[in-house]
């Protein structure tokens, strides 16, 4: 269970510029990290993403990425990436990203516990990006 998340200033840039066509970017990959700096919506990255072994594997393509229903039909944009670990260490927080790497952050969630991995260990993250409005 996330201790935080939140779609960052450039998450929000991405959900606009799609909506009017002058984007292509699709928030498809998974990174993880041993970071446990609070987020915020201006991140640009994960606080400390987790990019060794060999090879090298920064991110993972997404398993899956579809709309789903939260509240009303097709509301929620769903990923799914699995990583697996190169080693012993602790994951505290979770990005999803349209790039393989560099920047294109779009999600950023740190954990309210980390989870303990050792080599060969797999780790599936779920990303539910609800839309919502409300009458003002």
């Amino acid at each position: 269970m996330p201790a935080s998340t939140a779609v960052v200033q450039n998450g929000r840039a991405i959900i606009t510029s799609r909506l009017i066509g002058t984007a292509t970017a699709i928030p498809g990959f998974v990174g993880w990290g041993t970071g446990t700096t609070a987020v915020l919506t201006t991140d640009t990255a994960l606080a400390t993403e987790d990019t060794g072994g060999s090879p090298a594997y920064a991110r993972v393509a997404a398993s899956s990425t579809t709309q789903t229903t939260t509240t009303t039909t097709n509301d929620t944009h769903t990923v799914i990436g699995t990583i697996t670990s190169n080693g012993t260490k602790t994951i505290n927080e979770a990005g999803l990203f349209t790039v393989i790497s560099g920047t294109g952050l779009y999600v950023r969630g740190v954990l309210a516990t980390g989870i303990s991995v050792a080599l060969n260990d797999t780790v599936q993250f779920t990303f539910n990006v609800q839309i919502t409005s409300a009458v003002v």
